[in-house]
């Protein structure tokens, strides 16, 4: 084992079906999807040196871990050196995912966190909701204001604009609004654990016949009206979704937490 010093390093990573131990009758533990998630954020402390080029040289001189040899194998250049990161994330993914990709991942060193990426083909970082200015006075009013409140921010718009999101944002770019498509805005379903500080909106949109299609989705906006109202969150998708005919359909779940 090697002797570094430096500072321990997190992997985060969208799963997209957190699993949770269960004992049975006999005494024996089993994973099952929780119930009362449908998607969280797994924290991973990496173990110091995990990829310290000697050690993973030395693990990787036998061909006793065919899984291991085999990511290693798949890996090119200096990244053959996060081998057995990678094996362990996906025994990790096994067990807290009940083996499903992650939705993206994220990681300080920005070498692994592509290996990584490449590794399991999702995205590199977590998707941000930006807030608005507009939907930021609007939260304060609903808050603590004493006038008469609009409906809340839970209307899902969708857009194919790669637009970067701005803080003064007041409309959607290009929101799909094809009279009677089923990729227009609709309300999405709140969800929220008590006691934490993160909730979900959630949505499937499922494009018809009146749709415009193919079209590729790559952000959405949520709104606090059907049509019109103000804009509150502005999102890029963690990764653009293409719907080519009618019946394709796309789930899109904003995770929002508390500042």
């Amino acid at each position: 084992m090697p002797n570094s010093k430096r500072e321990r390093t997190v992997v985060l990573f969208g799963n997209p079906a957190p699993q949770m131990q269960v004992t049975q009758p006999d005494g024996s533990r089993v994973s099952q999807p929780a119930e009362h998630l449908n998607q969280s954020v797994t924290r991973v402390e990496m173990w110091d040196g995990f990829d310290d080029p000697e050690f993973v040289d030395h693990t990787l001189s036998t061909d006793n871990d065919r899984v291991l040899t085999m990511i290693a194998r798949s890996l090119s250049g200096d990244a053959r050196r996060y081998a057995v990161g990678i094996n362990e994330l996906e025994q990790i993914v096994a067990i807290h995912a009940g083996g499903a990709k992650p939705d993206w991942v994220s990681f300080s060193d920005g070498a692994f966190a592509s290996a990584l990426a490449e590794h399991f083909n999702c995205p590199v970082g977590e998707p941000v909701a930006l807030l608005t200015n507009a939907g930021r006075d609007a939260l304060h009013g609903q808050h603590l204001g004493t006038a008469t409140q609009a409906a809340a921010f839970n209307y899902m718009a969708l857009t194919a604009s790669t637009t970067a999101p701005a803080a003064g944002d007041t409309t959607l770019s290009g929101e799909i609004t094809t009279s009677g498509g089923g990729l227009v805005r609709a309300q999405a379903t709140y969800a929220h654990t008590t006691g934490t500080n993160t909730s979900t909106l959630t949505k499937t949109f499922t494009a018809n016949g009146s749709d415009s299609l193919s079209v590729v989705i790559a952000q959405i906006g949520v709104f606090n009206a059907s049509s019109g109202g103000t804009l509150g969150y502005h999102t890029v998708l963690n990764a653009t979704a293409t719907l080519t005919v009618s019946g394709d359909n796309l789930t899109v779940t904003e995770t929002l937490t508390a500042g």
